[in-house]
């Protein structure tokens, strides 16, 4: 039985990526590898969302594979929310939107930014 999805991404700079998402989105540290100075690898959480972050180095040492067949393609964050626009109104005039709050034709009501890893973070609320 599936139980649960946490996205594990791979950074250049897991400081610098644990810190906007603590400034930007209000993502808290839960823990990290090592426990100070330069991570890693590190796991952080907003209410029920996890996302995970890993060096890109550690994460090819890890698994090989990433080294010899690089993925071409893009990543989003998909993460479902509630009062999509109390925190479109928090996050517009701090952060790039890069994707205004709209309506979907299947009914939810979204918008995306850009974090600073260039991958999308897209906010969802639907009916």
């Amino acid at each position: 039985m599936y139980k649960k999805c946490t996205p594990e991404c791979g950074v250049l700079d897991v400081n610098k990526t644990v810190e906007w998402y603590k400034d930007n989105l209000g993502f808290e540290l839960i823990t990290s590898v090592p426990q100070s100075g330069k991570y890693e690898w590190a796991l952080m959480k907003k209410d029920s969302v996890e996302i995970m972050f890993q060096t890109q180095k550690s994460l090819s040492e890890e698994l090989p594979s990433l080294k010899e067949n690089p993925s071409p393609g893009q990543m989003i964050l998909y993460i479902g929310v509630e009062n999509i626009e109390k925190i479109y109104a928090d996050l517009k005039d701090k952060i790039k939107i890069i994707k205004e709050l709209h309506k979907t034709f299947y009914e939810s009501k979204e918008f995306a930014i850009r974090d600073c890893n260039s991958f999308t973070v897209l906010f969802a609320e639907r009916n």
